[in-house]
């Protein structure tokens, strides 16, 4: 799973467990990149964007009680 991006893990979860269709990772805007050390918020609001779409991620993990 070393080349994987978040796309194609979030592809897999999905066929693991059904629940993870209902989690939108559509605010990474560098979710496909393979290089995502590349990638980096430059402005406020797409700061908070990220924050706010990683804030939900931690909360279905948590739901689902995988972390």
């Amino acid at each position: 799973m070393k080349d994987e991006t978040i796309d194609s893990l979030h592809e897999h979860y999905k066929k693991i467990n059904k629940n993870f269709e209902n989690l939108d990772l559509s605010d990474f805007n560098c979710k496909s990149s393979r290089y995502l050390e590349t990638k980096y918020c430059d402005n406020v609001s797409k700061v908070n964007t990220c924050f706010d779409a990683a804030d939900n991620l931690d909360t279905f993990l948590k739901r689902e009680k995988i972390i």
